[in-house]
């Protein structure tokens, strides 16, 4: 509870993702799709003083919960990350966002099958097929995760997973923020690579647990 708020570097693990995903060449904007539980107030208030939207929905279907704030927002293309991955990638996401628009793709993912890291996935698609989602299924496991009806069911609906490139392929690692002791791993990466004049990558990442195995050990 209230990982996301945890800081490291003087500012909150949501707030670097936030901005590592607004270097994106491509995002008009970033909302952060939270739930109405007052538990979630605190964070609710760190966007607003921060200046980053938000939505707030369903806790539990959270399908219908990213659905209404597309719609709210009048957004055509849904960009969605886990609010628990801060080394996210912007490159990545980028790479995502031109698979989808250069084709016809209504699902374009990196973690079909994992290649990448965990806490580097993406995920891109309409809120049409979001919206026809909606309507073909009320299985609780389907809203709990969003598009994990979308990836069952490709007789339905066209999907393509992308891959790593050699110098990213890490699916051994994972540094998405689920336990204190990701949170520490985290914070090492942040340490080492931080820099407010420049950007690290997922490669920077990689090479560094390549130089320095310990922090993987920490997770």
């Amino acid at each position: 509870p209230g990982k996301v708020l945890m800081e490291c570097l003087g500012k909150p693990m949501i707030k670097h993702q936030v901005d590592r995903i607004k270097k994106s060449k491509f995002i008009d904007d970033v909302i952060i799709a939270t739930t109405l539980n007052k538990n979630d107030d605190i964070l609710v208030d760190f966007c607003i003083s921060n200046n980053i939207n938000y939505f707030r929905g369903s806790e539990l279907n959270v399908l219908s919960r990213v659905l209404e704030c597309a719609e709210n927002s009048f957004t055509d293309i849904i960009v969605e990350t886990p609010g628990d991955c801060p080394l996210v990638d912007y490159a990545i996401v980028d790479r995502a966002i031109e698979i989808y628009i250069n084709n016809n793709y209504d699902y374009v993912s990196n973690n079909m099958k994992p290649t990448f890291p965990g806490s580097f996935d993406v995920q891109v698609f309409s809120t049409n097929v979001l919206k026809k989602v909606s309507k073909l299924t009320q299985n609780p496991i389907d809203q709990e995760h969003v598009s994990l009806y979308i990836y069952r069911n490709q007789n339905i609906f066209e999907c393509k997973n992308f891959e790593a490139f050699e110098n990213q392929y890490a699916p051994h690692l994972s540094f998405q923020l689920d336990t204190y002791e990701d949170y520490l791993a985290i914070c090492e990466i942040f340490f080492n690579l931080y820099n407010k004049e420049s950007y690290f990558s997922c490669e920077d990442v990689i090479n560094l647990i390549k130089r320095k195995p310990e922090i993987r050990d920490i997770n």
